[in-house]
């Protein structure tokens, strides 16, 4: 249909079936924006219909958006057209969330003095949905009573390096930026917290996090602080706690073999077990 030239037009859905971007649903005569940012659209989310005048005479077309949500939700531009005869124009509707919510109106376009009522008036349901960008923290699951994600090293020998994963998910319905924010540390280092990175919709990402003491430390340890937030949701954002103790050793013992009990790994990475001796022999 020329009516939605710029966008994707979809006879029907399936239950629970989502389409990206804005369209239009035949058999629900409905028209979507789709999930949209508020904060990424602070005029609001446009979206050009064609209307077109098929008619031997110009006519005046007039426009309006029905709607119970607040003032400003919705909105169209101009209000009105004079179409010549056999010519088209545009009518541009804005969408514009203010929360994370379903929105829903109805449009409406009526010919003047329109003889026929089934070509005198257009109408079909709008709407779209309010939502923000967020992740969730899949690892490291410890917090601590700050509400801080704990990713523990406990003790690691002077020069030595322990790893911890910190795995993240973008579970929200739109693409999300996830900013990172590191202080300059001796002690640990964070591969792959670059100073952005962006998850398209279901999509995790792992950060390698590394603990790599260059002195030994008291027994409080050391502790750093990696600052994650995610841009357009200043309420998302997350603070990871590093923390682990350097010792030094004068000696230590280094790739100990291990120990297998019915093909499981029993033996810890200070243990060092000898096979049965035979007394007699």
């Amino acid at each position: 249909d020329d009516l939605f030239e710029e966008q994707a037009v979809i006879p029907r859905l399936e239950p629970g079936e989502e389409v990206p971007g804005a369209h239009f649903v035949e058999n629900e005569q409905r028209f979507d924006f789709g999930n949209i940012v508020p904060s990424s659209y602070p005029k609001g989310v446009p979206e050009r219909f064609k209307i077109a005048n098929l008619q031997k005479v110009p006519c005046t077309v007039n426009f309006a958006i029905d709607t119970e949500e607040a003032e400003g939700v919705f909105s169209v531009q101009p209000s009105s057209w004079v179409i010549p005869s056999h010519e088209h124009r545009y009518v541009t509707v804005y969408f514009k969330p203010s929360a994370m919510q379903r929105y829903k109106g109805r449009f409406s376009a009526t010919v003047e003095d329109g003889a026929d009522t089934d070509s005198s008036k257009l109408e079909f349901e709008v709407g779209g949905q309010g939502t923000m960008p967020c992740i969730t923290v899949e690892q490291p699951a410890e917090k601590d009573d700050d509400g801080n994600c704990v990713v523990n090293f406990g003790r690691v020998q002077q020069h030595k390096r322990k790893d911890h994963p910190i795995v993240l998910k973008n579970n929200g319905l739109v693409p999300a930026t996830v900013l990172f924010s590191l202080p300059s540390s001796n002690d640990f280092s964070v591969n792959g917290a670059s100073s952005s990175v962006e998850l398209a919709r279901g999509e995790s990402v792992e950060l390698n996090a590394a603990f790599h003491p260059q002195q030994p430390h008291e027994k409080e340890g050391a502790s750093c602080k990696l600052k994650v937030n995610v841009q357009h949701n200043r309420w998302d954002d997350y603070t990871f706690k590093l923390v682990g103790q350097g010792f030094y050793a004068d000696l230590t013992f280094e790739n100990l073999p291990p120990r297998e009990e019915g093909g499981v790994v029993v033996a810890g990475a200070d243990e060092l077990f000898f096979k049965d001796l035979d007394l007699a022999s």
